[in-house]
């Protein structure tokens, strides 16, 4: 698809935003998968209650049932005790000749969803200064419960840390989020010119929902610069070669936030689908980066399972001589 084309269907959505997008067949595999986990779960409460219609079973058969009850039972205990809590950091290197001097080195945060204050923030500032990160980009959705003063405080903490810039998702749009004073640097559908190490980038956000916005600023684009938007929704993704920047900046999906394995991940909430729900994306030159995210869904329990939190570390630096 051109890059025409690609403006043209932004364009036709015909509103400042548009929040949010729901997928029939992902929603559809989100309930078999909870359908066949609560089969499995009510069959082994039966059986092990001496049910007459399951009595009949062979012995094996009833041992292999209760087993994967207890094997479910297992991954649930971990999904939400265990994995939500353990950050880790994820490294990704990019190469662009349009790095002048030393690698850039970028912290990628996004959908931390504080809810209060605990071990998960501490260990996300903690990760951020050992990796000592040349400027922090967010990615949206920084509250779980309305605007509270965990999140804020989180958000200054970070910007203390480095210079730290900052688009809202469309969590922050139903509160009117941002900070006024102290904390990030926020780009409201606009653009903010800095240099990194030596080499000049312009850095692009854009409101989640705003895609129009999205071709409204390449209108401004310096090709000679490396040029990174942020935006919270990977929906451009699947059409990157058409895409204007030289790097774009997602999150939104939460990796799925549960994952299985040989599937992946189960739903995105995204235009593009769960094929593009977390990783490094490249085509003709251009690369895109959608992070798992930190936090959780506000209106769930907190679970996570093969998809922990993540503080994702973007290095990019020129091209090896003669590649």
């Amino acid at each position: 698809m051109t890059t025409i084309a690609l403006k043209q269907l932004a364009d036709s959505v015909g509103q400042e935003t548009t929040l949010g997008h729901h997928m029939v067949r992902e929603f559809f595999s989100v309930l078999l998968f909870v359908a066949f986990v609560l089969a499995v779960l009510g069959g082994a409460v039966l059986i092990l209650s001496g049910h007459p219609r399951l009595a009949a079973l062979p012995l094996a058969a009833k041992a292999l049932w209760c087993a994967m009850a207890g094997a479910g039972v297992g991954c649930i205990g971990y999904a939400t005790l265990v994995e939500p809590f353990q950050v880790g950091v994820r490294r990704v290197a990019i190469e662009s000749p349009k790095v002048s001097g030393a690698p850039l080195r970028i912290v990628h945060l996004t959908d931390l969803h504080v809810r209060r204050w605990s071990r998960i923030e501490d260990q996300v500032l903690a990760h951020v200064k050992e990796l000592k990160p040349d400027v922090i980009l967010l990615t949206g959705d920084y509250s779980g419960w309305g605007r509270n003063p965990d999140s804020e405080r989180l958000l200054k903490s970070l910007a203390a840390l480095a210079p730290a810039y900052a688009v809202r998702g469309n969590h922050d749009l139903h509160l009117g989020y941002h900070i006024e004073k102290g904390g990030p640097t926020w780009l409201i559908n606009r653009s903010e010119p800095v240099v990194v190490r030596g080499t000049p980038v312009s850095l692009y956000g854009i409101d989640a929902g705003a895609e129009w916005r999205v071709w409204e600023l390449a209108k401004y684009i310096d090709k000679k610069l490396l040029n990174i938007c942020l935006y919270h929704y990977p929906d451009l993704i699947p059409n990157l070669g058409g895409c204007p920047y030289d790097l774009m900046l997602s999150g939104h999906t939460h990796g799925g936030q549960v994952r299985l394995p040989w599937i992946g991940a189960l739903i995105s909430l995204s235009r593009a689908g769960t094929r593009y729900a977390r990783g490094l994306f490249q085509e003709d030159g251009k690369s895109a980066y959608v992070s798992q995210g930190v936090g959780c869904e506000s209106f769930l329990p907190r679970i996570r399972f093969l998809c922990p939190p993540e503080v994702a570390l973007i290095e990019i630096r020129r091209p090896a001589s003669g590649a």
